[in-house]
């Protein structure tokens, strides 16, 4: 496998690495402008497979979903649609799904993205749930890694593999960690996104994210 270590660096200061708060998504002049062009972009790099909630097999999960959703409503997100997006890289089976907020009269729309694993036992397990800070991120890192990467999936890099590190904050995938934090400084929002394989950098960028500020619930992005 050819690649080389592609590596960005911005006028910032480097921002610690952990988990970022949830905000609104923005246009802006970035790739991708807007939370639902980063999800279905991930969906895309993910390889993920739509289904209904009502037509998956697994009871476990419905309930699951149904718990974290009861959750999240307390902040007023909602799920968009009854669709999960199952990605089946490695031996785990994992989804993942939209929840919604929006506000109309402002024009704001966010997404938060729970992502599930389901466990040997039958039951499932949320890994992570991905603000839409995070998925700018990694629509971002994917661009860049495409570039750089004949051989390896992307779904390698970027999938969560497992939970949260809540020592560094970092989101383990099957052959690396992704770190991301967003910081909110006079009225702009910071990013940092490292990817790393098998413990090397082979992506890192510091940038302004494409948010605007008008709403920042206080946020469990780990459950």
């Amino acid at each position: 496998m050819k690649r080389r270590i592609f590596i960005q660096t911005g006028a910032f200061g480097l921002i610690g690495l952990g988990v970022p708060s949830v905000v609104s998504a923005a246009v802006s002049n970035s790739p991708f402008a807007g939370v639902s062009n980063w999800f279905h972009h991930w969906v895309t790099i993910t390889g993920a497979q739509r289904r209904s909630v009502a037509g998956v097999p697994f009871e476990a999960l419905r309930q699951t979903i149904e718990n974290i959703n009861a959750l999240w409503v307390r902040q007023d997100f909602e799920p968009r649609d009854s669709s999960l997006f199952f990605c089946n890289s490695g031996s785990a089976t994992r989804c993942f799904y939209p929840l919604v907020l929006r506000r109309a009269a402002a024009g704001l729309t966010d997404f938060l993205t729970p992502v599930l694993e389901e466990c040997p036992d039958g039951s499932w397990r949320t890994l992570v749930v991905l603000s839409g800070y995070q998925l700018e991120a990694i629509a971002r890192a994917s661009i860049a890694l495409a570039k750089q990467t004949e051989e390896l999936p992307l779904a390698d890099l970027l999938m969560p593999a497992g939970p949260v590190d809540m020592r560094d904050g970092s989101i383990p995938t099957r052959r690396g960690k992704i770190f991301i934090e967003t910081q909110l400084q006079k009225g702009e929002a910071f990013t940092q996104v490292q990817v790393q394989e098998n413990g090397q950098v082979v992506f890192s960028e510091k940038f302004v994210s494409a948010h605007c500020l008008s709403h920042t619930p206080n946020a469990v992005a780990v459950l």
